[in-house]
């Protein structure tokens, strides 16, 4: 389960699940409070709802970098109890 603040793009799940390569993933938005958007790096360069400053006033990559954090996250969950992850 990973579980993020705001509301992300669909990509950015479909795109962790992808890189997780597991059975199951269930993705959570709008966790902790924060409930605007987080586009995808393209949709940023494309613009359109959801992309614009005042509906994203967060770092364009910055949802990138979140899913990278979470895969990390899930990958050392997947290493047995002390071996250091290979990556």
């Amino acid at each position: 389960m990973v579980g993020v603040s705001g509301e992300f793009f669909c990509n950015h799940a479909l795109r962790l699940k992808e890189r997780a390569r597991m059975k199951k993933l269930l993705f959570f938005g709008f966790c902790n409070g924060y409930d605007q958007y987080f586009p995808t790096i393209e949709a940023a360069a494309e613009g359109g709802y959801g992309t614009d400053i005042m509906e994203a006033p967060i770092a364009i990559g910055a949802g990138e970098q979140m899913m990278n954090t979470a895969l990390i996250w899930i990958y050392e969950m997947q290493q047995p109890q002390g071996v250091a992850p290979g990556f």
